[in-house]
C-alpha cells in the first residue's frame, strides 16, 4: 500500500538486515513488481559476494534525525522470539537498532566478545542488550555477519547518542566508537 516508493527504500534502513544489503554491497540488482498498491521487491536472486575488509556501523558517526525508536511489530515475527530470549518479552517498541555489518567475509570476530556501550546526552547509560543476528532468517532482523544492539527503550528525540562497540578478533580487541543525534 505504498504511496511514495522512494519512501519505501528509505524505510529500509530502519530494519537491520535490509540496511545490510547496502553497508556490504551484497545486493547487484533487485527484480521488482508492481500492480495497483502492491509493490514486490526479490532482492534475492541480486545478491552478490560482498567485499572484504572492513566493517560498517550504523547510525554512521555525524548522523542526524535518526529515529527514536521502531515498533516490534514492524520489525516481524523473528523479532518477538529475540525479545523472548533476551527476557523481554512484551514489549511493542524498542529502541532504534544500531548496527554493525561485517559481510560474509569471515571477519566478524569472537560472537562472545561483543559489548556495546551507550550513552544518551553524555550521562545517561541506555539498557539494552546485543543480538547476533548472522543466521539470515529473516531479512528485517538478521544478515550474515551482522551484530545489533536493541535499546530497550526509545531514546529521547534531540538526544546525543555516544555508541562504544569493542569484539575480539583473532589476538586483537577492537572497537569503533560513533556519535550521533536523534
Amino acid at each position: 500500500n505504498a504511496k511514495n516508493p522512494k519512501s519505501v527504500i528509505e524505510e529500509w534502513l530502519n530494519y537491520p538486515g535490509y540496511r545490510d544489503l547496502f553497508f556490504v554491497n551484497t545486493l547487484k540488482t533487485i527484480g521488482i513488481f508492481s500492480d495497483k498498491k502492491t509493490l514486490v521487491l526479490n532482492v534475492v536472486q541480486g545478491l552478490i559476494v560482498p567485499r572484504t575488509g572492513n566493517f560498517y556501523l550504523y547510525p554512521k558517526h555525524s548522523m542526524a534525525k535518526i529515529p527514536v525508536s521502531i515498533k516490534v511489530a514492524d520489525l516481524g515475527p523473528e523479532m518477538l522470539k529475540i525479545l523472548k530470549q533476551h527476557g523481554h518479552e512484551g514489549l511493542t517498541e524498542v529502541g532504534f537498532p544500531i548496527s554493525l555489518h561485517f559481510g560474509n567475509s569471515g571477519r566478524m570476530g569472537e560472537r562472545k566478545s561483543y559489548r556495546c556501550k551507550v550513552i544518551a546526552n553524555d550521562r545517561d547509560g541506555v539498557e539494552g542488550f546485543i543480538h547476533i543476528a548472522d543466521d539470515g532468517s529473516h531479512r528485517r532482523t538478521s544478515s550474515p555477519g551482522m551484530v545489533v544492539f536493541y535499546p530497550l527503550k526509545p531514546i529521547r528525540k534531540g538526544s546525543k547518542v555516544t555508541v562504544s562497540w569493542s569484539f575480539k578478533r583473532g589476538k586483537r580487541i577492537e572497537t569503533v566508537d560513533a556519535t550521533y543525534y536523534h
